[in-house]
């Protein structure tokens, strides 16, 4: 990666639609893969291309409850996160509501983090 665009990724391509479906961890995994299927771009795009994706494949809908969402309600969440090994792709990412996501029923997503220093839990 160039020295000062930490805000940019190497980002694989779908050959047909010409979008990002995943974002790549690192320069060898770019290397990796064919010339034509990889891009470098802006970080901030290449999220926004592949949520758009899954919200359209998703239906607008959470995967757990079927609540109705916008662009602005809904919330994209990894199945495998990325700490665990998972990477920001579309066949990696679900759609979910903010109840499902960070709700305070033990059985939501993220139900068990807590509050970190200055945040605010909105509900």
């Amino acid at each position: 990666m160039p020295r000062g665009q930490r805000n940019h990724v190497y980002v694989e391509i779908n050959p047909e639609s010409g979008l990002p479906v995943r974002i790549l961890k690192s320069l060898k995994q770019a290397m990796n893969l064919s010339d034509d299927l990889v891009r470098y771009v802006a970080r901030t795009w290449a999220v926004g291309e592949i949520r758009r994706q899954v919200f359209e494949r998703d239906g607008y809908e959470c995967q757990r409850c079927s609540a109705r969402l916008t662009l602005q309600t809904g919330h994209m969440d990894e199945y495998i996160s990325r700490g665990e090994g998972g990477e920001i792709s579309v066949t990696n990412s679900w759609l979910l509501c903010y109840t499902c996501h960070e709700g305070d029923k033990p059985t939501s997503e993220h139900g068990n983090r807590r509050i970190r220093f200055g945040e605010v839990k909105v509900k």
